[in-house]
């Protein structure tokens, strides 16, 4: 009897879609997923979606990126609501390393299920990013997709099963080594530790940060304004140094907000309790006054997505509270990163104290900082300003 083997399909979308229109989400996921198998000879085909609230919570889950780098295909439900969801916009770029290392073909199928093109004015750089990454692939195009009887729908879905299908077929057809090669890659990263969750990118061209923000809230009467920031790195990098290839994140930094006026910020009672693995306050020599949080990498890893605990399940993470007279203008937010040996998360990096070898690496990553016209403290330190908006009542 021939040995069956299952694909797996993995439906990236956002919940608030699926709460407008659970049909959607149940023609693209079940009876998608009906349709390929029926086209699949000796094989199977199997969809895997959230659908227990995983992404709620503050923390990137690992059952998620599990199943994402188990799968074979990503599937996503393209909307405004897609894009605005930090949770979505990983899962593309997650599953966008597991693509990569096939070497072979394109396994995303992006379903255009809302027009998007007039929100792109107000996307941040980062969601403007993922989008233009998105937007070279072929879309299926589903607006209409809801006034459509039944039978129309089925036809519509049938066209999308037939592109999944090729998908599959070009999957089978890889060489056994490749194929090999890609199932041992995914496997090492899901059972083991992991180092980074998405491939490099080359520090010669691409910053260390994605975003980095600090907000502050509506004045109201004489109220107390809350302070709230977020930081997105780019979980790893690489430099091309002459006789070797480094791959990095950076591990450790910090975020201080202070006032022009002295007792016009506080801080928050308990805020470490969110998440003391990752952000705690620290007090600054050089800026007693501020109110300053130190970012932690877990262990092997580096610094990446929301770097601050989100509250209440939120992007942003409250770090302060300001006096209700306080004003954008009258406050300055400065971000330091380090790249010295205990700021940098170097993969191969394995005891203390630093080999001469590791010394090296993280010299050869500096020198590239100095190339881009870094301002490089002598503690190896990056320091940057970073804006401060004030939201809307």
């Amino acid at each position: 009897m021939a040995e069956h083997r299952t694909f797996n399909g993995f439906f990236s979308y956002a919940h608030h879609d699926a709460e407008i229109d659970p049909i959607l989400i149940t023609d693209f996921t079940s009876q998608l997923e009906g349709r390929v198998g029926s086209k699949l000879t000796n094989a199977r085909f199997a969809i895997w979606r959230d659908k227990e609230g995983l992404r709620t919570g503050a923390r990137w889950n690992e059952k998620i990126e599990t199943e994402l780098r188990r799968a074979d295909v990503l599937i996503l439900l393209l909307t405004p609501r897609w894009i605005e969801s930090d949770y979505c916009r990983r899962e593309y770029t997650v599953f966008e390393g597991v693509e990569a290392s096939l070497e072979i073909g394109e396994y995303v199928a992006p379903i255009l299920a809302r027009p998007i093109s007039q929100q792109e004015k107000h996307f941040t750089a980062e969601q403007k990013d993922v989008h233009d990454r998105i937007a070279n692939r072929q879309y299926f195009k589903a607006f209409d997709f809801l006034n459509l009887n039944r039978a129309q729908r089925n036809s519509e879905i049938e066209k999308l099963a037939d592109d999944i299908a090729g998908m599959i077929d070009r999957l089978r057809e890889l060489p056994a080594t490749s194929e090999h090669s890609a199932a041992t890659r995914r496997n090492a990263r899901v059972g083991g530790p992991r180092e980074f969750s998405t491939r490099a990118e080359d520090y010669a061209e691409v910053d260390f940060l994605r975003s980095s923000e600090v907000r502050i809230g509506p004045a109201e009467a004489k109220r107390e304004r809350g302070v709230y920031a977020q930081v997105d790195f780019v979980e790893r990098l690489f430099v091309k140094a002459s006789k070797a290839y480094i791959e990095f994140g950076v591990r450790r930094a910090s975020l201080s907000v202070a006032s022009a006026a002295p007792g016009q910020l506080r801080k928050i009672v308990g805020y470490n309790v969110q998440g003391v693995d990752r952000a705690a306050y620290v007090s600054l020599q050089d800026m007693p006054d501020a109110v300053s949080v130190a970012m932690y990498a877990p262990d092997g890893r580096g610094l990446a997505e929301l770097a601050l605990p989100p509250t209440n399940n939120n992007y942003w993470s409250q770090i302060a509270t300001a006096s209700s007279e306080v004003r954008s203008d009258q406050l300055r937010a400065e971000l330091r990163v380090s790249l010295s040996p205990y700021g940098l998360h170097i993969p191969d990096t394995r005891s203390q104290p630093l080999s001469n070898v590791t010394k090296r690496k993280i010299q050869a990553i500096i020198n590239v900082a100095i190339q881009k016209h870094e301002q490089i403290a002598e503690d190896g330190r990056i320091c940057r300003s970073v804006p401060i908006r004030e939201c809307a009542p």
